[in-house]
C-alpha cells in the first residue's frame, strides 16, 4: 500500500531498494525478533502531504495544551504579531545577489 510520507512503501521503490542491497524483507529483518515485528500497516498522517506551514500550525496547536509555568505577564513588551516566513525566505535572503547591487571590481571591464 502506497503511503506518502513512507517512500519504501511504494512496491516499485521498495523492489529497487531490495534488488540495491540483495536481500529480501525477511532477511533484511531477520535480527529482529519474530514476535515484536510489527505486522499491520501504520495508521498515520492526514492523507495528504502537509505544507511546512499546515505541520508548524498543527505543531502549535499540539503543543498550546502543555502547561507553561513561567510564561512573561501580560505586561511586560507589546508582544508581536502572529506571522509565518517560510524558511526559504532566509535562504534566499542570505544570498548576496539579493540584497546588494554590489558587483566584483573587474578592471578590464571597467575601464574599457
Amino acid at each position: 500500500m502506497y503511503h506518502n510520507w513512507i517512500p519504501n512503501s511504494d512496491p516499485e521503490i521498495k523492489a529497487s531498494m531490495l534488488r540495491s542491497i540483495g536481500k529480501n524483507i525477511d532477511e533484511l529483518f531477520a535480527d529482529i525478533p519474530e514476535p515484536i515485528r510489527l505486522k499491520k500497516n501504520l495508521n498515520v498522517g492526514f492523507g495528504k502531504p502537509l505544507s511546512e506551514y499546515e505541520v508548524l500550525r498543527l505543531v502549535d496547536r499540539i503543543l498550546s495544551k502543555n502547561k507553561v509555568f513561567r510564561d512573561p505577564p501580560p505586561f511586560i513588551g507589546g508582544g508581536i504579531c502572529a506571522s509565518h516566513t517560510p524558511s526559504i525566505v532566509r535562504l534566499l535572503s542570505l544570498r548576496g545577489e539579493v540584497y546588494t547591487a554590489y558587483t566584483p571590481y573587474q578592471p578590464e571591464i571597467n575601464q574599457g
